[in-house]
């Protein structure tokens, strides 16, 4: 009889704290999204801020490649190889933001000096401020506004400038279950959507930089598409093997002096597993 009162007991407090978990992790979905509507109303509305401060930005984080709801591919070792951009050049470039014209993404700018842009992809819900930290472990807990958070941030990677002058961008995000952040990535996967979409903006503290998709797929631990930097031949090896991945026909001549932007989320296919886009930059229009 005893035995049965504690099974029972021990019951209700499991599904008691399921509840209970559950409510926070709504809640914390529900802060999110209105956060992230309250800064796609700012950035529409935004006039013109005639002379910014630079405020301290948070610079906590670990140098590890993670996104979507659990890590991604690389471990610290493997990125290890590759030279980091010195933070002092990202600093330096920070401080020539106060002194462009006045932008819509200035009053963002404001808030979190983090801040390297916005990206938008047409017909998504993919409409977001883009982030940069000192490493790329901070954003993927923390929301625009440094507070915790499931859902993270959509940012950039730690070795990218965050001007768009690098050979190769990378974005990530989480791809949530109440289809926010980098959900609708996987919208590409859908052969009229990838046809119909294929532009999409990133607006930077510089500029507005428009890329056009070319390829889209499902890729596992076994390809390190989170390169950054490259030479002649290690970038048409890269693109060899993207065209061997992608799901679409190949229709895009990508050269050793493009510039290439690549968003990536989880895809929860198998273990490990991401979706991956990849877009080559077709127009640049400074401030």
């Amino acid at each position: 009889m005893m035995k049965n009162r504690l099974i029972n007991f021990i019951a209700v407090v499991l599904i008691i704290s399921g509840l209970g978990f559950f409510a926070l992790y709504q809640t914390d979905l529900a802060s999110s999204s209105a956060l992230n509507m309250r800064l796609r109303e700012k950035k529409t509305a935004a006039g013109s801020e005639s002379t910014i401060q630079v405020v301290a930005g948070d610079e906590s984080g670990i140098k590890a490649v993670t996104t979507g709801e659990e890590e991604i591919i690389p471990d610290e070792d493997t990125l290890s190889v590759e030279q980091d951009v010195s933070e002092d050049v990202f600093d330096a470039l920070r401080q020539t933001w106060p002194s462009k014209p006045a932008n819509p993404l200035y009053g963002l700018f404001l808030e979190n000096d983090d801040l390297v842009g916005w990206l938008n992809i047409p017909n998504t819900r993919i409409d977001y401020p883009v982030v940069r930290d000192a490493g790329n472990e901070y954003y993927l807990k923390h929301d625009f506004n440094r507070s915790p958070s499931k859902s993270g941030s959509i940012f950039m990677d730690y070795r990218n400038i965050g001007d768009g002058s690098d050979h190769h961008t990378i974005i990530y995000g989480h791809n949530m279950k109440n289809k926010t952040m980098f959900y609708d990535l996987l919208s590409f996967r859908d052969p009229e959507f990838y046809s119909e979409n294929r532009i999409l903006t990133l607006e930077t503290m510089w500029g507005e930089l428009r890329y056009k998709v070319f390829a889209a797929y499902t890729a596992g631990p076994d390809f390190y598409f989170i390169t950054t930097q490259f030479d002649e031949a290690s970038l048409a090896e890269f693109i060899r093997e993207i065209q061997a991945r992608s799901d679409y026909e190949w229709d895009t001549e990508v050269n050793y002096s493009d510039r290439i932007l690549t968003l990536t989320t989880c895809s929860h296919d198998f273990e490990d597993s991401r979706y991956v886009v990849h877009a080559v930059l077709i127009d640049e229009s400074p401030y």
